[in-house]
């Protein structure tokens, strides 16, 4: 049988781009909702995220099984992924159904929850380090500075398994000068890149708002953390760094990003959401079980075009202003 969407792909005459009309083909996996860090800057520390399951196999065979487009799976937060039992089970399924496999950690249960992973598994590891020293870290994250060298350790272990792990950093109007330092970190960490992240707002956070998110973004008014960045992207090992901070503006947002058209979330109570970055799963999003797929997919991605990117949170995350 000939499907509605393999017809359209057929038709050379539809001027949508290509992924204007197929399925989705990144599968965002919010792994779990628990975390045993308390970092400052994060969302879930501000998000009041309700307490939900975390996701399965099952869950994951009912996405797939409904989006055959589906061809890689990032699993991540809100929380830490790697406190949820249902990790290694869904690491192998996902490897079994075909799609290469991402995994956000902050790393200070590495070794310890991947111990038995075969090498191989996984496509890449993010680790979010965002600090240069174990006392910042420590400050930073609310927890003893011994935990910080897990994560040094967890690096090297990650290297025994054959598995390209790359470093992160959020950069901040307060920390940017540290930069060059984590370049030197990251490489000492044996990082095979470098994913320096901007600050996200958090949940709820108005655009208006005069303290928090706007004290500490860096914009395109910041023009010595601009010149810094810009000077910085000429270093020796720029060439580690796979993301540079998007310094965003204040006065209009470009509404550049392209999460509803290429990617699906969902956490462990069936909830999605159609952003990568500040808009967990919700209740008020279309469930898989509610037809969250087929025609109803076309007509609800067609209506975000132009019209999602309105929302507060959606102007201030830098998702708006390059497409990733």
């Amino acid at each position: 049988m000939i499907t509605e969407l393999e017809v359209r792909r057929a038709d050379s005459t539809d001027p949508r781009p290509a992924w204007a009309v197929q399925g989705p083909t990144e599968l965002s996996i919010y792994q779990t909702v628990r975390c045993n860090l308390h970092c400052s800057f994060c969302l879930l520390e501000h998000a009041g995220t309700p307490q939900v399951p975390d996701v399965t196999p099952e869950l994951i065979a009912n996405v797939i099984d409904r989006f055959p487009t589906l061809r890689t799976a990032c699993i991540a937060g809100f929380g830490e992924p790697l406190l949820s039992r249902f990790l290694m089970d869904n690491i192998y399924f996902l490897r079994d159904r075909g799609l290469y496999i991402g995994l956000v950690t902050n790393g200070t249960l590495v070794r310890r929850r991947l111990k038995d992973l075969f090498p191989g598994s996984l496509g890449h590891v993010n680790v979010s380090v965002n600090a240069t020293t174990a006392a910042e870290w420590s400050e930073l994250c609310q927890r003893p500075t011994s935990e910080f060298y897990e994560i040094v350790d967890g690096f090297d272990f990650l290297h025994r398994l054959r598995t390209p792990v790359y470093a992160s950093y959020v950069v901040t109007r307060r920390n940017y000068l540290k930069m060059e330092r984590f370049i030197v970190v990251a490489r000492d960490l044996g990082a095979q890149g470098i994913n320096f992240v901007n600050l996200l707002p958090t949940h709820g956070e108005p655009y208006d708002t005069r303290s928090g998110f706007w004290d500490l973004v860096i914009t395109d008014e910041d023009q010595d953390a601009v010149s810094y960045i810009d000077w910085l992207k000429g270093h020796k090992f720029a060439a580690m760094v796979h993301a540079w901070p998007q310094p965003i503006s204040r006065h209009g947002c470009p509404s550049l990003c392209d999460s509803p058209f290429r990617m699906i979330g969902i956490d462990g109570a069936g909830r999605v959401t159609a952003c990568r970055r500040v808009s967990p799963p919700t209740v008020d999003s279309p469930s898989f079980q509610a037809g969250f797929a087929g025609p109803f997919w076309d007509s609800y991605r067609e209506s975000m075009l132009g019209h999602a990117m309105l929302e507060d949170k959606c102007r201030m995350c830098f998702g708006n202003w390059k497409a990733l």
